[in-house]
C-alpha cells in the first residue's frame, strides 16, 4: 500500500511540470540509460543493429543514442497524460492524418481494428481514441502491482475501456467489433509462442500475435495509429493496413508488420528499440540478447579495453615481439589458455616445447590487433607478395583457421574484395562491439550462425563475392557433426559442406604469417569433390589444414577449447 502511494505522489507530483521540462527529463533519462550501458541500451543498439543492417557502426551509434532519449520523453509524458485532464491532453495534439478515412471505416458499420505499435506516446493515442471513438483495448497487466490500480484508474478517463489479454478480452473485442466500434491492439508486443506465429519484421522472423488477423475477419477495417512526437506536441497518424491482404494469417501477419515498418521508418528514433521484440526465436536460431548480466563487471571490462585500444594501436612492432614473448613467460598471465595449450599439444602430437612459442603468438596477436583495425595503406606497405590467388567474380570460401594474424589476413581480404564474413559474437559484449566496428570499417559484412545468416551467405557466393568461415570454431551440436582432426573427434559445422554442394564455391585456405616486419598472406587452394558425403568432405579439409598447421605449428592458436564437446561415451579432455 505504502508503496502504491509513493508512486501516485511521485507521478502526480512529476506530471504538473510543464511539458518541456518534462522532454528536458525524459532526455537525461535516456542519457543516463546509455552512459551506465543499461540493459536497455545493449537491446536498442542490438535490435537496430539487426533492423538497419545497412547502416554504418556510426549512424547506428546515434540512432540508438537518440532512441533511447525519445524514450525517455516517453516515459515522463505519459505521466503528464496521467496527471492532467484529457482536454490539456488533447490541447497537444495539432494534427490528425486519415481520420477522413476512419470515419468512412465507421459508416460501415464492420468495426475499426487500430493497430498501435510502440512508437511515439502511444498514451496520448489512447486518450484521443477513447474520446473521439470509445475504443476498447486489450492490455498486459503492468508488472509493478501497486501501479496497475493506479494506471488504470488514469487510462479509464478517456473513454478508453481495457480489457486483458484472455479469452475474456477476446470476447469484449469481437462483442465490440460486432456492434461497430473500435478496438485496439499493440502486435509489437510478443505474444506467448501459442498465442502467435512468426513473421517477417524488418526481414527478422518476428513472433506476431494472431489475435489481430482473427478479429479482421468479420470484415473490420485496419488501421496503423501513431502519435508522433513534434516539437510542440503530438502529431496523429492513420494508415490502412491492405485490405486484400486481410485474408490467411500468414500473409495477414505479414501486411501488419509491413505496416508497422512503415511507420516506423518515417520516424525510426521515436520507437520503443529498447524492447526485446525478437526474444523468442524460430527453432535452431541464435538468441539475440544474451547479454552481461553484471553491468560493473561490464564497465570494468570497457575501461579495460579503452586503455587496451589506445595504448596498442601506435604501439610499434619492435616493442610489441618482445613484449608478447615476455608477457608469454610469465605463468599467472592466461593461466586458463596456458593450460588447455598444454593439453593440446599433447593431444594432437606436437612438440610439448611450443608451448612458451604459441602463447608468445598469441599475445603478438592480441596485442598487435589494434594496430591493423586502424592502419590502411601504411598496412598494405607491410605485405610480403602474396602466395596463392582468388578468382576474380568467383564466389569462394576462405578457411581463416586461428594461424598466425587472423586480422591481418581479413584485413587484407576487405581491402581486395566483396567479404562476408560467418560470424560467432564474442562473449565479451564490449570486445563484440570493438569487433563488430572493426569489421565495418574493414568493409567486412557479418552475418551469424543462424538459418538467416546461412541463405544471405548463399546469396552472397552466388554474387561472386568472398566468405569467410573460421573452420575449426567449435559449433552447436546439433549444426555439426564429428570428424578426426589431429586424429581427435572434433565437433565440426556442416554448414561448410552444405555451402560448396550448393554454390560449387571455390573453397581457399587463408593466413597471414609474420614474415620480420612483414605479414605473408597464404591463399592455398583446397580441391573437393562435391558428390562426397559431409563426413568425407570434412575429413579432406580437416587433413589439409592440419597439413598447413604443421608448416608453423606455433603460430597456431592452441589455446581454444577445439575438443570440448566429444561423442557420447568418451571421456572429457579438458578436465
Amino acid at each position: 500500500m505504502l508503496k502504491s502511494y509513493l508512486y501516485r505522489i511521485i507521478i502526480t507530483l512529476t506530471g504538473h511540470l510543464p511539458l518541456w521540462v518534462l522532454r528536458a527529463l525524459g532526455h537525461l533519462i535516456g542519457t543516463v540509460l546509455r552512459l551506465s550501458r543499461s540493459r536497455m541500451w545493449l537491446v536498442t543498439l542490438e535490435n537496430i543493429d539487426r533492423c538497419y543492417p545497412g547502416l554504418d557502426h556510426r549512424r547506428q551509434y546515434l540512432l540508438a543514442k537518440e532512441s533511447l532519449q525519445e524514450t525517455g520523453k516517453t516515459i515522463t509524458e505519459t505521466t503528464y497524460a496521467w496527471s492532467q485532464n484529457v482536454d490539456t491532453v488533447m490541447g497537444l495534439i495539432h494534427s490528425v492524418d486519415g481520420q477522413a478515412e476512419v470515419e468512412t471505416a465507421l459508416a460501415e458499420n464492420k468495426g475499426v481494428i487500430f493497430v498501435i505499435p510502440h512508437l511515439g506516446n502511444w498514451e496520448i493515442i489512447n486518450h484521443f481514441l477513447g474520446r473521439n471513438y470509445g475504443l476498447t483495448h486489450m492490455y498486459q497487466p503492468n508488472r509493478i502491482q501497486p501501479l496497475e490500480a493506479f494506471i488504470q484508474q488514469q487510462r479509464n478517463r478517456t473513454g478508453t475501456r481495457f480489457v486483458p489479454t484472455n479469452s475474456s478480452g477476446i470476447r469484449s473485442q469481437l462483442k465490440t467489433l460486432k456492434a461497430g466500434g473500435c478496438i485496439g491492439v499493440m502486435p509489437d508486443q510478443e505474444p506467448l509462442i501459442h498465442t502467435g506465429q512468426f513473421a517477417p519484421f524488418f526481414g527478422i522472423d518476428a513472433l506476431t500475435n494472431e489475435l489481430v488477423v482473427g478479429f479482421s475477419r468479420g470484415g473490420a477495417k485496419m488501421f496503423v495509429a501513431v502519435c508522433e512526437r513534434t516539437s510542440s506536441g503530438f502529431g496523429i497518424r492513420f494508415d490502412q493496413i491492405d485490405p486484400d491482404h486481410i485474408s490467411q494469417t500468414a500473409t495477414s501477419l505479414s501486411a501488419v508488420n509491413r505496416g508497422i515498418e512503415d511507420a516506423v521508418r518515417r520516424k525510426p528514433a521515436q520507437y520503443l528499440w529498447s524492447y526485446k521484440r525478437f526474444r523468442t526465436r524460430p527453432a535452431g536460431n541464435l538468441d539475440f540478447y544474451n547479454f552481461d548480466k553484471h553491468p560493473l563487471r561490464t564497465l570494468f571490462e570497457r575501461l579495460i579495453l579503452k586503455f587496451y585500444l589506445l595504448l596498442f594501436r601506435y604501439l610499434p612492432t619492435v616493442v610489441i615481439r618482445p613484449l608478447s614473448s615476455l608477457l608469454a613467460r610469465l605463468p599467472f598471465l592466461a593461466a586458463k589458455r596456458r593450460k588447455v595449450s598444454k593439453i593440446n599439444l599433447g593431444q594432437c602430437g606436437q612438440n610439448p616445447e611450443l608451448l612458451d612459442p604459441s602463447m608468445a603468438r598469441l599475445f603478438q596477436s592480441a596485442l598487435e590487433a589494434p594496430y591493423i583495425w586502424r592502419t590502411n595503406s601504411s598496412f598494405i606497405s607491410r605485405l610480403a607478395p602474396i602466395i596463392g590467388n582468388i578468382r576474380p567474380n568467383t564466389g569462394t570460401i576462405v578457411l581463416t583457421p586461428p594461424l598466425g594474424s587472423r586480422e591481418a589476413l581479413l584485413k587484407y581480404l576487405g581491402n581486395e574484395f566483396f567479404v562476408t564474413e560467418y560470424y560467432h559474437p564474442n562473449t565479451i559484449n564490449s570486445l563484440d562491439e570493438v569487433i563488430r566496428m572493426a569489421r565495418h570499417s574493414q568493409g567486412i559484412q557479418l552475418v551469424e550462425h543462424d538459418d538467416l545468416g546461412r541463405a544471405h551467405l548463399v546469396y552472397r557466393l552466388s554474387r561472386g563475392h568472398v566468405v569467410t568461415l573460421c573452420p575449426d570454431q567449435q559449433p552447436r551440436l546439433r549444426g555439426g557433426i564429428f570428424v578426426p582432426f589431429f586424429g581427435i573427434s572434433a565437433l565440426t559445422t556442416k554448414i561448410l559442406p552444405e555451402l560448396l554442394r550448393e554454390t560449387g564455391a571455390d573453397l581457399v585456405i587463408g593466413s597471414a604469417q609474420w614474415q620480420g616486419k612483414k605479414y605473408q598472406i597464404s591463399l592455398e587452394r583446397v580441391e573437393y569433390d562435391p558428390g562426397s558425403t559431409d563426413e568425407e568432405l570434412l575429413l579432406a579439409i580437416n587433413r589439409q589444414l592440419e597439413t598447413t598447421i604443421n608448416q608453423d605449428p606455433q603460430s597456431y592458436r592452441w589455446s581454444d577449447k577445439r575438443f570440448n564437446i566429444q561423442p557420447l561415451g568418451r571421456p572429457k579432455i579438458y578436465r
